[in-house]
């Protein structure tokens, strides 16, 4: 396994609201030639274990990507790069802070990309995570793509795991 870049959060919590502040820093190289760089920041707001608003933005090879997301009450509104669209589910972000519920909402990605999924309960696993063994949560999304989450007994994701453009990705908690 090669790093190629970072994904940070800073969760802070306020007694009614999580605040998710994300940034990601991605750049690979073949022969010291960058042939793929990627960067996304965000800010989340979420009550009651519900996504209520979050403003981001992203560069993917150049592209760039401005996004922002309003909630009135079931229904939320996104923006990406002007165009919006309403979103008559729960969605979350790329990285799912609460867990319950999850059967059927959307995933809104980090170019701004609104795809259904649902989750399957996988149950608990003992891995190696950091060279350490911890029993984890396992669950399974499944949508456009496979993603495998792993959360502590916190509810907070440990490790994920998918593929994109044929490259296996792992991000894991320091």
């Amino acid at each position: 396994d090669v790093p190629v870049g970072s994904y940070a959060f800073k969760v802070t919590d306020d007694g009614e609201s999580r605040i998710v502040q994300a940034n990601m820093q991605v750049e690979v190289k073949v022969l010291r030639v960058p042939i793929y760089r990627a960067t996304h920041e965000r800010r989340e707001i979420w009550e009651n274990g519900r996504l209520v608003s979050f403003t981001g933005q992203s560069r993917y090879n150049g592209t760039p990507y401005e996004m922002t997301l309003t909630r009135d009450g079931k229904v939320a509104s996104l923006e990406v790069n002007g165009v919006r669209q309403e979103i008559d589910s729960d969605g979350f972000t790329f990285v799912p802070w609460v867990i319950e519920g999850l059967d059927s909402a959307v995933l809104i990605t980090e170019k701004g990309r609104v795809v259904k999924i649902s989750q399957i309960d996988l149950g608990d696993e003992s891995l190696i995570v950091n060279g350490k063994e911890t029993r984890l949560r396992h669950y399974l999304y499944r949508g456009v793509w496979e993603r495998h989450d792993w959360y502590d007994d916190e509810g907070s994701l440990v490790l994920m795991t998918y593929e994109k453009d044929g490259a296996k990705i792992r991000l894991s908690r320091d």
